[in-house]
Order: C-alpha cells, then sequence, then structure tokens
C-alpha cells in the first residue's frame, strides 16, 4: 500500500465519520476533530436568510438546524471515493419531517433522498466541502410542493412558502428569537433503526 493510499484511505474514514457519527448519532463534539476551525462551506442549506457563521462554527449551526427539522433523521453512506486531497461521498438521507423548516411547519411525513458530498482535505481535516441535494424532491415529500406533473402555474403551497419566508426575513431583522429556537433547542437522541 503506497502512502498516497493511506491518506486517502484516511481521508476517506474523516468524511465517513462526520456523515455517521456527527450527522447519525448527533456527536457534534467530534466536528472540531474533523474538520478546519476556518472551514469553507458551500451549500444552499442555510437555516435563514442570514446563511451560515463561516468556520466550523456554521457547521455546528446547519447539523443542528437539520436535526431540529428532522429530528428522526439517519445518514447512510452509499459510497467514499477518494483521490489525493479530494474525497466524494454518496449518502442517502432519510427522517420524519418533525420541525419546522424554511417556515413550514412539521408535516410527519417520512422522507428520503440522495446527497452528495465534496470534501477538500487539509492535514487530515475537512478544510472544504460542497454539499448537493434535490430542495425541490424534498419539498414535494413533504408536501409544500405538489408532484412535477401538476405545476406549471407557481402553485398555491409554494406562493404560501414564498409569503412565509419574507415574513420570516422580516421577523428576522426586526430581532424576534422564535425564529432561532433551532438554535438553542435540545437535540432528539439519534433515530434507531
Amino acid at each position: 500500500m503506497s502512502a498516497d493510499t493511506t491518506i486517502e484511505e484516511r481521508n476517506k474514514a474523516v468524511v465517513r465519520r462526520l456523515l455517521e457519527d456527527v450527522f447519525s448519532k448527533r456527536r457534534l463534539e467530534l466536528i472540531d476533530e474533523l474538520v478546519v476551525p476556518d472551514l469553507k462551506v458551500h451549500t444552499h442549506v442555510r437555516p435563514g436568510p442570514e446563511g451560515l457563521t463561516p468556520g466550523s462554527e456554521g457547521l455546528h449551526e446547519m447539523i443542528r438546524w437539520i436535526v431540529y427539522g428532522w429530528p428522526k433523521s439517519r445518514v447512510s453512506v452509499e459510497e467514499v471515493i477518494a483521490e489525493g486531497e479530494l474525497v466524494a461521498a454518496r449518502f442517502i438521507f432519510s427522517g420524519t419531517h418533525g420541525g419546522w423548516l424554511h417556515g413550514n411547519p412539521p408535516s410527519g411525513r417520512d422522507a428520503a433522498w440522495n446527497e452528495m458530498f465534496f470534501a477538500r482535505m487539509r492535514d487530515g481535516k475537512i478544510a472544504e466541502f460542497w454539499h448537493e441535494l434535490n430542495v425541490f424532491g424534498i419539498l414535494q415529500q413533504i408536501g409544500v410542493l405538489p408532484p412535477l406533473w401538476e405545476i406549471g402555474r407557481v402553485p398555491p403551497p409554494l406562493m404560501r412558502v414564498m409569503k412565509t419566508r419574507k415574513r420570516i426575513k422580516q421577523r428576522f431583522l426586526r430581532g424576534e428569537k422564535r425564529i432561532d429556537a433551532w438554535r438553542t433547542a435540545e437535540l432528539p437522541p439519534p433515530a434507531v433503526d
């Protein structure tokens, strides 16, 4: 086994731990062990109009927000591939929509979807990552949007979401705290298989 192969295996293990231990098992204390303090995050998953705090603290926020909206959730890693300092992972996120998410009340619906995660490593830690998922498909699964074949105009549920998001942004700018409940809420225990 060459030195490059060993480094690639170590990098894959770091990404797998982030997905399995931090997301699925709610072990947020591992974040600082797995990512650099000046972490760069590229994702459209944001808890509100202000976006994420820069660095590893933003990852803490992102995970808390996701777990608040999906308290019974888990990540199943399907594959992890590494080449040099780059690692790609494909995983399935599944759970029950049980908390407020982008102005959408809990639907109680189960949902599952594929996500992709690409990381650039530095000194055995994640220094930068890109995260991709199908938000449109998620909104359809939780009942916010109608199925694709029904869309020809802005559907009433989407119009309500757009208006709600505008009101949330206005409340946020006025300093109302209840829209930030996810920040201080106690995290639920990990989902049991």
